[in-house]
């Protein structure tokens, strides 16, 4: 409760889990799990250009036959 009152500043690089991708690409139900200060924006830039984002794969979506 006490990261709720005292937030983290904004533009500081997290780490959150979540539920499921929307089928737009957007995290659902995100929890946030820590402040990453082993990381800079640099870093993470870096990473994200040679790591394809969870985004932008493509979701499956399985579907059922009706007889």
């Amino acid at each position: 409760m006490d990261q709720r009152r005292k937030a983290p500043k904004i533009g500081s690089v997290i780490t959150f889990k979540f539920q499921e991708l929307s089928n737009n690409g957007h995290p659902r139900f995100p929890v946030f799990l820590r402040v990453r200060t082993d990381l800079t924006w640099n870093d993470v830039l870096e990473a994200a250009k040679t790591k394809k984002p969870m985004s932008v794969i493509q979701k499956i979506i399985p579907s059922t036959k009706l007889s």
